[in-house]
């Protein structure tokens, strides 16, 4: 069996297997699209590990896979599903940074053509306004 996974801007086709409401993917395939290293003492980014102990003696990682929903809980990430497609939010860490005003660098191409990026206006407060045609 195999889901989709969406992710920040990502879209990834992964292999799963299903154990009662528990979708069990590589963790692999989470480490790339997350940016964190699954190890013996929990999920990493950079130094800092996230203990992943198991959850009401359920384990949440083994062999190379991990519980998508376990992780997610741990991470404090939201995890939405629809039969075979899985959106994960952003992890609280990332989250964190926006409670506090201030938003991750980004780039852009202004009205004229131009590149800009968000880290040019670091000293100036800034509105960021979306709009989307759906």
């Amino acid at each position: 069996m195999s889901v989709t996974l969406l992710y920040n801007d990502q879209i990834r086709q992964v292999t799963s297997r299903e154990v009662g409401n528990a979708t069990w993917i590589p963790a692999a395939e989470l480490a790339a699209l997350t940016g964190f290293e699954f190890k013996p003492e929990g999920a990493c980014y950079g130094d800092a590990c996230i203990p992943l102990l198991p959850a009401q003696g359920k384990a949440i990682h083994t062999d190379g896979e991990v519980n998508l929903q376990a992780v997610a809980a741990k991470l404090e990430q939201g995890l939405v599903q629809d039969e075979d497609v899985i959106s994960l939010g952003p992890i609280a860490a990332v989250r964190q940074r926006f409670a506090q005003g201030q938003a991750p660098d980004f780039d852009l191409v202004d009205r004229a053509g131009q590149p800009v990026s968000l880290s040019l206006y670091a000293d100036k407060k800034v509105i960021l306004m979306t709009w989307a045609s759906w």
